[in-house]
């Protein structure tokens, strides 16, 4: 099986592992909680399951986001989240690997200072998780960017994600594909908030 680390970026995007899209969480991540993860895994590249310190400017995480939240909030979630991924035991059987996003990190006080930046790692939990990766999806900066609903996003990356499957097309049920959101249990319990607030706002994007 090809493995996720030998994938490069191409004109299609960039991978991103399969088990970092298919994710499960207890706290619903923001928008750009979802747009700030992206683009830590697109810098850390070809490095990203290196226990390795990774580097970037505070600017390219916060693009033309003109909101109130500062990318350390989103940093801060990030290290605090505690994230459930489908994984394998040693011997093949289905299995759930529990950790966080990112390990230590180092943000500029003022976000808005000359080379302010976000100093980075990933967990030893996600590393291990990308490390044995063997299915991605290609995402583009660009597409990630532009998105004004988190769920689109979400949406987004899942079918990206299925594009590189064989079989692209898939069946599932209401709670699947809530899951698929990134909505947590307890919310937008009603078909119709789901659908209204959800469904259809990721569609239309």
């Amino acid at each position: 099986m090809a493995s996720t680390l030998a994938q490069r970026p191409n004109h299609k995007g960039f991978p991103k592992p399969g088990e970092l899209i298919e994710f499960r969480s207890r706290r619903e991540l923001t928008l750009q909680d979802r747009r700030i993860l992206n683009l830590l895994i697109e810098h850390a590249g070809s490095q990203i399951a290196l226990d390795h310190v990774h580097r970037i400017a505070m600017s390219a995480l916060r693009g033309r986001h003109k909101g109130g939240e500062r990318v350390r909030d989103s940093i801060l979630r990030l290290m605090e989240t505690t994230v459930v991924v489908p994984t394998r035991d040693s011997h093949g059987n289905e299995a759930t690997e529990r950790g966080v996003f990112l390990d230590s990190t180092t943000t500029t006080d003022d976000e808005d200072a000359p080379g302010a930046e976000v100093v980075y790692s990933f967990s030893r939990t996600m590393r291990r998780v990308i490390a044995n990766s063997h299915y991605w999806g290609r995402l583009k900066r660009h597409i990630i960017c532009s998105f004004q609903s988190k769920y689109a996003l979400a949406l987004y990356e899942a079918t990206c994600l299925r594009a590189e499957l064989q079989s692209c097309e898939q069946e599932m049920s209401v709670e699947d594909f809530r899951r698929v959101l990134g909505l947590v249990p307890g919310t937008l319990t009603a078909f119709k908030d789901l659908k209204k607030r959800a469904i259809d706002p990721a569609v239309m994007e």
